[in-house]
């Protein structure tokens, strides 16, 4: 062929493919691995945003769900998956989340104090924490909806 060698230029096709989907792989670890390790920084009583996933927006960490060795004895952390924190959404749910509702790393956006005789299974002890962290939460701005 007069345009060159077709072989040499799939092989070449070929091998930037791999490149690349090397690179966005390791570009995906690094970013989980930063993720996982912002979440093991979280301390009971952090206020955050979830970025993603069912329970998206502002959350209180109710427990950071590190192992047994690292908080105290607290459950909730799978050595595959990594901590996994308790949280209280703004609209009254205590759930459990994953490294997966956290695609980008997380940080405090605030502090408050989580009563010790709060208990997640009392609807009246929700209702009261998640209007705390309504109000307490009125001026913070997630980083992604701040206005430049």
């Amino acid at each position: 062929c007069h345009l060159g060698d077709f072989e040499e230029y799939a092989r070449l096709r070929r091998d930037l493919k791999d490149r690349e989907t090397e690179l966005a792989k390791q570009g995906a670890a690094q970013r989980r691995a930063a993720a996982a390790s912002s979440l093991e920084k979280l301390k009971p009583g952090d206020v955050i945003h979830v970025p993603t996933g069912k329970f998206a927006g502002l959350a209180l960490v109710l427990d950071p769900g590190l192992p047994a060795g690292r908080a105290n004895g607290h459950r909730g952390f799978d050595h595959h998956d990594g901590p996994r924190p308790l949280v209280l959404t703004a609209e009254r749910q205590v759930k459990r989340l994953a490294s997966m509702d956290f695609p980008v790393p997380v940080e405090a956006l605030d502090r408050m104090r989580v009563p010790k005789s709060f208990n997640p299974r009392s609807p009246q002890s929700r209702r009261d924490l998640a209007s705390a962290l309504r109000t307490k939460s009125g001026h913070i701005v997630p980083d992604r909806h701040r206005k430049q």
